[in-house]
């Protein structure tokens, strides 16, 4: 619950713990100033508005400021070059998928694995083969410390395109997800999901986009073709370096590797669906219909209702695995506020049930600390696989009792709190949702509604992988990777095997 409800916050803003700047006032004073009267204070839009002139530089979203390593003429045609094969890839698989919908559906079906496989591979040679290839690259890379050697290329395709690899199309459903959402939606629904989709290349700095200061290309929320795509400097419009360190609007850089993306996963659609119908078009695709861009469906809004997901097209019921398997393959959804309080109230109802049973219950705490007990330091075991100890100490029952205890308080009131805050949200949403646009930054109240969410759920996220490192020891699949060595003045130091 955690997960999406922090999902659903960093698709508002990636930015949401950043407080409202606009009217901050900035002092400024020279490096080799030594008295206050050498400064001056100046409005924050001011100084923003006044920061390309001055040559001032900023920092991305790591807090590492980098240097220009393109030029605005390269941007830009680059830019025009990526959308040009974009629109025109997206023109194509539109048209395939409006008259051939069926067969694709039909035929795709039908094949094996290793035959949907075969045409993935020759629609794309390059292609991953195993399920998210960046994070297996991200684990190869810090075991070795960075001297791992791969593929530049192999590893640039895993970053850029951790959900396209054959052991996931592969499977009868995702691959038709795939060609429905991308057909059907303009390329700016899927912004900000193919922006998170390479997080753990742009985190890992394994991914680095090429960057040009003062200028910001807009993505979200821009519904035509003139419109998507567009650069627009910071000298000229005040709001575009608002919108790009709120996380509205990415940089230039940034948002030419979007367009590459995109581009890149157009082509593979057209490329599968042409394999797939064993159809030889003309050049260019003339003989399918023209494409008219004023019937382009509006962001969020499909020509056809969501299909279930595969688990309930064959047992009926919804599973959140499949859900979270299928979620890169399909349209972002609009918010669904209420099912998602739906979560968060049953929530609140388990932890309170939960704090009431521990204050009443004696047989339930009492079960509740002997399995607090096995996930204590002590419960670990020795450089030999045995029994650190045969008796736990008090400190380590100590421990248990204030792990459940504290669990207890904590949970009920941490999520109480998040309940309050997500009526707030609601509460605001429905007052603000005029105002809000695709595109633009938030109104300041539902902003600062999302901010104090998001710290509520990042607090809740640390305290949880707080105890992370002693669950993971005590349990029995893990649990003989674990060597703990006690230390000559009685101090006990708890490792992991490298081969773990």
């Amino acid at each position: 619950i955690v997960q999406q409800l922090l999902q659903q916050i960093r698709k508002q803003s990636n930015f949401a713990k950043m407080p409202d700047l606009r009217h901050t006032v900035v002092k400024l004073q020279w490096p080799d100033s030594t008295t206050s009267s050498d400064s001056v204070t100046v409005d924050w839009e001011e100084f923003m508005a006044l920061a390309p002139a001055a040559n001032i530089n900023f920092a991305d979203e790591e807090g590492n400021f980098r240097k220009d390593t393109i030029t605005f003429e390269d941007v830009q045609s680059s830019s025009q070059a990526a959308l040009d094969s974009l629109f025109k890839a997206w023109s194509q698989l539109r048209n395939i998928v409006a008259k051939y919908e069926t067969t694709l559906q039909n035929r795709w079906s039908k094949k094996s694995s290793e035959q949907r496989t075969e045409i993935l591979l020759q629609a794309w040679p390059k292609v991953s083969r195993i399920h998210r290839p960046d994070f297996d690259l991200f684990r190869k890379e810090r075991r070795t410390n960075g001297s791992h050697q791969s593929n530049r290329v192999a590893a640039d395709i895993a970053l850029r395109f951790p959900f396209i690899n054959t052991e996931d199309l592969s499977q009868p459903k995702p691959l038709l997800l795939m060609l429905g959402s991308r057909s059907r939606s303009f390329p700016c629904v899927f912004a900000n999901a193919d922006r998170d989709a390479i997080r753990v290349g742009i985190r890992s700095k394994m991914l680095v986009p090429k960057y040009i200061r003062g200028y910001t290309m807009y993505l979200n929320g821009e519904q035509t073709r003139e419109e998507y795509g567009r650069l627009v400097s910071w000298e000229n419009d005040r709001q575009a370096i608002f919108k790009c360190h709120r996380g509205v609007a990415p940089d230039a850089g940034m948002g030419l590797m979007l367009l590459e993306i995109q581009r890149d996963i157009l082509e593979l659609l057209v490329a599968c669906s042409i394999k797939i119908l064993h159809v030889e078009f003309p050049a260019g695709l003339t003989g399918l219909p023209t494409y008219n861009y004023s019937d382009t469906p509006k962001p969020g809004r499909t020509l056809q209702p969501q299909e279930k997901t595969w688990s309930a097209l064959t047992t009926g019921y919804d599973s959140v695995t499949t859900h979270a398997l299928e979620a890169p393959y399909r349209t972002p959804e609009a918010y669904n506020f209420t099912r998602l309080r739906s979560f968060v109230k049953a929530k609140c109802h388990e932890v309170e049930d939960h704090f009431l049973l521990v204050r009443e219950d004696p047989a339930y705490f009492a079960e509740l600390v002997r399995e607090a007990c096995s996930y204590t330091r002590e419960a670990t075991v020795n450089r030999q696989y045995e029994a650190y100890s045969t008796r736990l100490s008090d400190s380590a029952w100590n421990e248990a009792l204030y792990r459940v205890i504290m669990t207890a308080y904590y949970d009920a009131f941490f999520w109480q709190s998040v309940s309050r805050l997500f009526d707030q949200i609601i509460i605001t949403y429905t007052e603000q949702r005029t105002s809000i646009r695709p595109g633009q930054i938030l109104p300041d109240a539902y902003m600062e509604a999302f901010s104090r969410l998001g710290y509520v759920l990042d607090t809740i996220t640390e305290r949880l992988l707080a105890y992370l490192p002693d669950y993971m020891a005590a349990v029995p699949t893990f649990k003989q990777q674990v060597v703990r060595t006690v230390q000559p003045n009685g101090t006990a130091v708890t490792t992991v095997t490298r081969n773990s």
